[in-house]
């Protein structure tokens, strides 16, 4: 086993909602919100060091998921869906590997899984 390698040990994640003061304009839609996705993941290797990752970023459905036939709500909740899947896959990984390689593994999993491209 690399020393780069790591093996996804916990993962969790949450939703953080915040309203715009002023609303903002993408792709021809006033936005007034924007929910944050927060995610920790804990890792360890086979020498038994640990380590704990934090991120975030926005669900930025109206441009990521422009749609003329479904809302925001819509559209925010299949992001929100997606989360859960995506945190489910990687909590359920246990091969130790590079985390891009890891990465890499899980998107094709994610892509041969139907569900994601209907």
């Amino acid at each position: 086993m690399k020393s780069t390698n790591i093996r996804i040990d916990a993962v969790s994640y949450a939703f953080e909602d915040h309203l715009y003061r002023t609303p903002i304009k993408f792709g021809g839609v006033a936005v007034d919100r924007v929910t944050l996705l927060n995610v920790a993941m804990n890792v360890s290797t086979e020498a038994g060091k640990t380590a704990r990752g934090l991120g975030s970023m926005p669900l930025g459905n109206v441009w990521a998921f422009p749609s003329k036939k479904l809302g925001f709500d819509q559209t925010l909740a299949v992001m929100k869906e997606l989360t859960t899947h995506l945190a489910a896959r990687y909590r359920n990984y246990r091969e130790a590997g590079h985390p891009i390689d890891i990465t890499m593994s899980l998107e094709h999993d994610c892509i041969a899984d139907n569900r994601l491209v209907e």
